[in-house]
């Protein structure tokens, strides 16, 4: 009876183990974001981010800009990058990153950086994938959840490309109105020079 006793109680020891190293290593590889709504994610990563751009993935593993809607447009075209993210050849992503020292492109997995192809965001709020365990019994109604996620982050990504293009034209109209605004200064002050 000893020996039986024994015997579960090592069972129960390498169950316990098994467990807390399944745990280990499925926490280890998942990413710890914190969820926030669209809204205060999109002006969050706006403010905290240098660079803003619809980037494509070329065959070098470098970022080709197509677009910028933040940060300054250097003499390359072509950045290297650094992410945890999946972003595979060919495919366009809107990123939102910071330069690290040796002027690589940091892209944070918890930022809304999405392939425009398949934009669904994990992070925010109104993403979040319903539950497989409580549509175990009816999946079409699990599927039509998916469906109409799926729809509202192509709706929601259309939607930020339109606030960045206009936050661009915004503060590119801001430049050319200052731009006028100091050269008539100028003329104002240089006129009564020329009348006397």
């Amino acid at each position: 009876m000893d020996e039986k006793l024994i015997s579960r109680k090592m069972s129960f020891n390498k169950f316990v183990l098994s467990l807390f190293f399944l745990f280990f290593i499925l926490n280890s590889y998942a990413f710890d974001c914190k969820t926030e709504g669209l809204m205060m994610s999109r002006y969050v990563n706006y403010s905290q981010s240098e660079v803003i751009a619809l980037c494509k993935v070329n065959s070098n593993g470098f970022l080709d800009i197509i677009e910028y809607f933040k940060g300054e447009l250097n003499k390359e075209s072509s950045f290297s990058f650094k992410t945890k993210l999946n972003l595979n050849k060919d495919e366009i992503w809107l990123i939102y990153a910071k330069y690290n020292k040796d002027n690589e492109l940091l892209i944070d997995e918890c930022s809304i950086s999405r392939n425009i192809q398949k934009p669904f965001l994990v992070n925010v709020a109104e993403y979040n994938p319903p539950s497989p365990v409580l549509y175990k019994e009816n999946q079409l109604l699990f599927e039509n959840k998916m469906d109409s996620i799926k729809q509202l982050s192509f709706i929601d990504l259309n939607n930020e490309l339109l606030w960045l293009y206009s936050r661009k034209q915004n503060k590119n109209l801001k430049l050319l109105l200052k731009k006028k605004n100091d050269t008539s200064k100028l003329s104002i002050k240089i006129c009564p020079f020329i009348e006397k």
